[in-house]
């Protein structure tokens, strides 16, 4: 046999289910709605068709008799002086039955007469709830309308070379302007001045590096302009542009490790690994070796070699670090449409200063006549050579007059066969005669 299942008449919770439920005892209190129900014989009626009339029901389960269980149902029927259309409030601190309290009105705020709890009306749940509550679908309401809106980010191009801008280190648009890092063209937003004399200049503050021409009632008319944030007094004029297009020096940022990675990753999917060059080979001849090397970086190529030339000595029209070819596979013309894998050879070579070789020691030139040893580092083509007497004789017997004491170069004894730049320092310390008093 299986146990009959009570049922609360006032919101139908199964009594069994609840903690403690006993029925054999004469009552008991709903834990879900706070109902008092009776459990006696005494509780359960008949009407005179015979149906069950109790507060509460018993219900057996159908009956299977394939397998030997002997289950019964009860008529699921409460009388007609239990049946209520009143929706039953419960407290929700005690479980008292609010609609049993004296002059109850749902429309107003009640007070709980067995726990005293300030109670108020909840729309959205049919509820009672404490007065300094809320239900949890309020609570996730307000969450959500407190919660703020996912931005999308917008994204910026460069408009001459279309390399996205948010990728590009530092790069704020709310700053209103931006010097792409690929290709260097100077973009503004359309509510920062644009210039009169020097249309499309930025000019940023020599002291603390803030954009002037975000600065309000900024003009390039005026000759000079003191920076609001230094107050430092800045040189308006065109000789204090510098045009990073033409400025063989400019070097861009550094692209980030993550961007690359994700260049090569998509050119080895779709491109057999080939990226575009995106520069004229006579775009990159006569710029510095950093500017050349870091724009090719970032364009994803990881073979970069770099061969200095040695041939810059006095007089020359090259200038330290400047290219004078690039070649890529082997071919040193190209065009900014081309493309190579980004694994390709790529060769740069570049103008430096010569370097000496010096085949003797600073040691070895001790004692030596200083007109010999200025031969020496002479016949070496060192350009910068300086005689420097020690006046510490006085009859020139032990020490001979014009015989070294000291030669350095960078301020520093050397070596055999080291190597020094053609224009380093180099210092002969010589003793001559004290002159008389």
């Amino acid at each position: 046999l299986i146990m009959d299942e009570y049922y609360c008449p006032n919101c139908g919770a199964i009594l069994n289910d609840q903690y403690g439920f006993d029925p054999d005892m004469d009552t008991w209190r709903c834990s879900e709605c706070g109902h008092t129900n009776g459990t006696t014989e005494e509780d359960i009626d008949t009407d005179s068709d015979g149906d069950i009339d109790s507060p509460i029901v018993n219900l057996v389960v159908k009956g299977i008799g394939a397998i030997g269980k002997i289950l019964t149902v009860a008529n699921d029927v409460i009388s007609s002086k239990e049946i209520s259309k009143e929706t039953k409030y419960a407290c929700p601190n005690c479980g008292a039955i609010l609609n049993d309290q004296s002059d109850f009105d749902k429309d107003h705020e009640w007070t709980c007469e067995e726990c005293e709890i300030e109670l108020k009306y909840d729309h959205y749940d049919d509820e009672y709830i404490e007065a300094d509550g809320e239900s949890e679908e309020a609570d996730e309401e307000t969450r959500n309308e407190a919660k703020p809106e996912e931005k999308v980010e917008e994204e910026y191009y460069c408009t001459k070379c279309n390399d996205i801008l948010n990728q590009q280190k530092g790069f704020d648009p709310s700053k209103g302007a931006w010097t792409c890092t690929k290709c260097g063209q100077t973009l503004m937003g359309d509510d920062v001045y644009d210039g009169e004399r020097y249309k499309n200049t930025l000019w940023y503050c020599d002291k603390c590096g803030e954009l002037l021409n975000t600065q309000p009632g900024f003009s390039d008319t005026y000759g000079s302009w003191i920076c609001e944030k230094c107050k430092y007094r800045n040189s308006i004029t065109g000789e204090s542009i510098v045009n990073k297009d033409d400025d063989a020096r400019y070097i861009p940022a550094e692209e980030t490790t993550k961007n690359l990675k994700k260049k090569r990753r998509r050119a080895k999917l779709f491109t057999r690994k080939r990226v575009p060059i995106a520069y004229d080979s006579k775009h990159l001849v006569g710029k510095d070796i950093t500017y050349v090397k870091r724009v090719l970086f970032n364009e994803a190529f990881t073979n970069i070699t770099c061969k200095p030339l040695n041939d810059i000595k006095i007089g020359s029209p090259y200038y330290e670090g400047q290219v004078e070819a690039v070649f890529i596979n082997g071919k040193n013309e190209f065009s900014n449409n081309n493309f190579a894998t980004y694994d390709s050879e790529i060769v740069i070579t570049y103008h430096c200063k010569r370097e000496i070789l010096v085949p003797f020691s600073s040691e070895s030139l001790k004692k030596c006549n200083y007109k010999d040893v200025y031969k020496k580092f002479q016949d070496l083509e060192f350009s910068d050579i300086i005689l420097q007497p020690i006046k510490d004789l006085v009859t020139g017997w032990i020490v001979k007059e014009g015989s070294v004491e000291r030669v350095t170069i960078l301020g520093r004894e050397f070596a055999e066969n080291t190597k020094y730049k053609f224009d380093e320092k180099v210092i002969i310390e010589y003793h001559v005669l004290k002159k008389e008093k």
